[in-house]
């Protein structure tokens, strides 16, 4: 159930905070203040992007940005903007990933910010790191690993138009935002797969400094049956790891979009099965091997996020084909059918013909905090809720 200490009835939304302006979120991390910082964007005439703040109780935290928000663009040259995913460091700086869109072509980007929601004007370009425009790049998804090392993870996108051919992008930067060269080449590592239309959504990084990197991959001619869920592991250099899976590859049936890991380096990653509607949650042990696949009927949009709770269940969020949110916990053995409704939690009180869920983190309590977005057609806010164990 949703956890009524929070926010509004379990809920906090954003809507007319500022006339016309529109809010998406995407992600969400828990930092150790047991704060919420979420990532997304907001449309007030062009699109640029959002970072918040909120305090325990889901209030905006006066401490941080503009009264608990950080509205970032980056000039007009620069086009429009997202971010998509953000990582907490040890000394409290953000580091989020997106892409900028100057309507040529999209450029992944890396921003850094102070705790207290400023630029850390130490990191890259005055707080900023962007890809070179050609060929074009999305940043989807960061991790640090234990050395304060920045781990990004998207697509690399080259070719003419309706001609492109993307692949799975991982690249390392050092703390100060410099490509790392013992990465890869030039801090870049790349998997194309058969059909050169691949992306990768979520990354993890193990105890021994593998780095998974998840998506969906084409591996067949025929790309309505030929998308696969794919787990790339590297080794720390950047190569791919011949003791993970077959040659550093994991392929399941689906799209994947989200990966975990817990303190035993058990792996668990979430997607979908397009041909047949369902959500896929494979399970695999610390060196790829698949120990179960659960797939779920009853989630025909699948699944974009993933994490281990306390008891080694894995809690999933995404979006049902209703379009409402849906947020799961499982075991082993599919459903764990102790959680909310038969495994499912209720549906939140927002209003809106179009409800989604997209990403989840879990407090140290157990409480559950889950991002979205919500609103009639092209006109949405984004939400924040937060859920009871």
């Amino acid at each position: 159930m949703l956890d009524a200490s929070f926010g509004s009835g379990g809920v906090t939304t954003f809507r007319g905070l500022v006339p016309n302006e529109v809010f998406g979120l995407g992600s969400v991390k828990i930092d150790a203040e047991s704060r919420i910082v979420a990532t997304g964007s907001f449309l007030q005439g062009a699109r640029s992007c959002v970072l918040v703040r909120l305090l325990p109780d889901g209030s905006l935290d006066p401490s941080f940005g503009s009264g608990g928000i950080v509205r970032q663009s980056f000039g007009s040259a620069n086009g429009e903007c997202w971010y998509f995913d953000a990582a907490l460091q040890a000394d409290g700086k953000i580091v989020v990933v997106g892409l900028l869109d100057p309507h040529t072509s999209t450029r992944g980007i890396v921003v850094r910010y102070l705790p207290d929601g400023a630029l850390d004007l130490a990191f890259g370009q005055d707080g900023l790191v962007v890809s070179s425009p050609e060929p074009t790049s999305d940043f989807t998804a960061v991790a640090v690993d234990a050395q304060q090392r920045i781990v990004v993870a998207g697509m690399l996108t080259s070719g003419p138009i309706f001609e492109e051919v993307s692949t799975y992008l991982t690249r390392r930067y050092l703390p100060d935002g410099s490509p790392d060269p013992a990465f890869g080449v030039d801090g870049t590592a790349e998997e194309p797969f058969r059909n050169g239309s691949d992306a990768a959504f979520d990354l993890a990084i193990q105890a021994s400094g593998r780095i998974l990197v998840v998506g969906e991959a084409s591996t067949s001619p025929n790309t309505a049956i030929g998308h696969q869920l794919a787990i790339v592991g590297y080794t720390p250099d950047g190569s791919k790891d011949p003791t993970f899976g077959a040659n550093g590859l994991v392929f399941v049936d689906g799209a994947g979009a989200g990966i975990a890991r817990d303190a035993q380096d058990r792996i668990v990653a979430v997607g979908m099965n397009f041909l047949l509607e369902e959500a896929v949650v494979p399970v695999l042990r610390e060196d790829g091997t698949v120990e179960a696949t659960i797939v779920d009927p009853q989630v025909p949009s699948g699944y974009t996020s993933v994490e281990f709770d306390a008891s080694g269940r894995y809690v999933a969020v995404g979006t049902t084909g209703a379009a409402r949110p849906v947020l799961a916990r499982y075991t082993a053995g599919g459903r764990d059918l102790t959680f909310g409704t038969n495994g499912v939690a209720a549906d939140l009180p927002l209003p809106g013909t179009l409800q989604e869920g997209h990403d989840l983190a879990i407090q140290a309590d157990g409480r559950i905090v889950i991002v979205g977005d919500y609103g009639f057609g092209d006109r949405g806010d984004g939400y924040v809720a937060r859920y009871c164990p």
